[in-house]
């Protein structure tokens, strides 16, 4: 991670130096030496970012997003016509309404190749 990657991330969750801080434990001046390629980001601090994004992205009003799935072997469906579906798509407004109906779906399908992901939203200028 350089000071780039460093400062999309702390721009992504939408926080200042001080609360970057705060999150990794650390001072600002520490971010700011970062941010300003004085010293690098250390690896633990990387990891760090990661699983703080990756919890970040878990919260509730997440979304929205899409569920992504198969329900059979691809090697099954290497054979169907180009105009046919292979995955599956479904919109959800939030993160919490894809895994329920990933457990619903598990009930009765077998499930290939489950993904879920964030959809970007079109920012609106006025």
């Amino acid at each position: 991670m350089d000071q780039w990657d460093f400062k999309k991330w702390r721009k992504k969750l939408a926080i200042n130096q001080v609360a970057a801080g705060e999150m990794l434990g650390l001072s600002r001046g520490a971010v700011q030496y970062w941010e300003s390629d004085i010293r690098p980001v250390p690896r633990a601090v990387e990891l760090a970012c990661q699983e703080l994004l990756r919890r970040w992205k878990q919260r509730p009003e997440f979304g929205p997003v899409i569920l992504l799935y198969a329900d059979g072997p691809i090697s099954q469906m290497d054979s169907l016509p180009c105009e046919d579906l292979v995955f599956r798509s479904e919109p959800y407004p939030n993160i919490e309404c894809a895994p329920k109906r990933v457990d619903r779906l598990r009930e009765t399908l077998n499930l290939f190749l489950l993904f879920m992901g964030a959809l970007s939203r079109a920012r609106k200028s006025r």
